[in-house]
């Protein structure tokens, strides 16, 4: 790894990694370890958090992402830390919702060496995942209400290129 100074954005994803790479039970907490050894569940876990507009990629950096003005925000929230387990269950609808994220970040849910399993670890310090009491993935409201966010300004970004003509009224009367 190149020896470059780190700035601070750089400083928090790290230190958001490391602390994943703990829970995960792992000893070697050093920088140069968890970025040598996490390097592919790192890069999975900065798309995921590309797409809910929590990262952008950016080269010049060690890590490879920066965190967006959205994801320091809500890590200021109070409340913005992992979850004691439910006993409610993950219906197929929440599985649903994490495997689709997943797979939108082209990560794969069933292959733990893909960095499923540390990228839902990393959403799970963030209070945007729990296990239920089988160990399985639940969606909080606070995931929901941030993709259903995301995809709202990415949809209206979308309208707003459409030229206003293209649409036509579902229900005309007659």
């Amino acid at each position: 790894m190149e020896s470059e100074k780190i700035d601070d954005d750089t400083m928090l994803l790290t230190g958001l990694f490391q602390k994943a790479v703990f829970l995960r039970g792992d000893d070697d907490l050093s920088q140069a370890g968890c970025l040598e050894k996490y390097d592919n569940s790192i890069r999975a876990t900065g798309r995921v958090l590309k797409l809910l507009g929590l990262a952008e990629p950016i080269e010049r950096r060690v890590i490879g992402w920066k965190p967006t003005p959205r994801l320091i925000s809500l890590l200021a929230e109070p409340g913005t830390r992992p979850l004691n387990a439910t006993r409610e269950w993950a219906t197929y609808t929440h599985h649903a919702l994490v495997e689709l994220l997943l797979e939108a970040a082209d990560v794969d849910y069933y292959d733990r060496s893909s960095g499923s399993d540390f990228a839902c670890g990393f959403l799970e310090q963030l209070g945007l995942l729990r296990k239920d009491d089988c160990g399985d993935w639940r969606p909080t409201r606070r995931l929901v209400e941030l993709v259903v966010e995301v995809r709202l300004v990415k949809l209206l970004a979308y309208f707003d290129k459409v030229p206003s003509d293209i649409f036509v009224p579902v229900m005309q009367k007659s």
